[in-house]
């Protein structure tokens, strides 16, 4: 199971944001809202979308009866709403944003990738 917690903010918040996994959406998180979805154990790739735009691709793995905590949002806070031409445009796979929650203990957060290949399942070292 993964929980999907998405952040508050002026941008999007009237938009809902296509919860992708594995190249499928399985679902829309809405602004301020904390999602679960079920998922099989085995190696996933997630990604949020948003009209043209999305944000990176992370992969990770789920071991049966484990639940993977994310956060999520908007990259368009403070400074960076006066980019939001550039954002739309040049950066489009940077509008929004997701990583694994910091306090999940079961994993450590990566800088999310354009080839889903090149990243090795991060594991807790214990």
């Amino acid at each position: 199971m993964i929980k999907i917690n998405r952040t508050t903010g002026f941008v999007d918040k009237k938009k809902s944001y296509k919860v992708m996994i594995n190249e499928h959406q399985i679902g829309v998180i809405h602004d301020g809202q904390t999602k679960t979805f079920d998922l099989p154990a085995g190696e996933h790739i997630i990604y949020l979308k948003i009209d043209w735009c999305r944000s990176k691709k992370l992969k990770f793995a789920i071991e049966e009866g484990q639940t993977v905590e994310f956060d999520c949002g908007n990259a368009l806070k403070g400074w960076r709403i006066l980019l939001d031409m550039f954002y739309v445009t040049i950066l489009k796979n940077h509008y929004l944003w997701i990583k694994i929650k910091e306090n999940d203990k079961d994993y450590k957060e990566n800088e999310g990738i354009e080839n889903p290949d090149e990243l090795d399942i991060l594991n807790d070292e214990n």
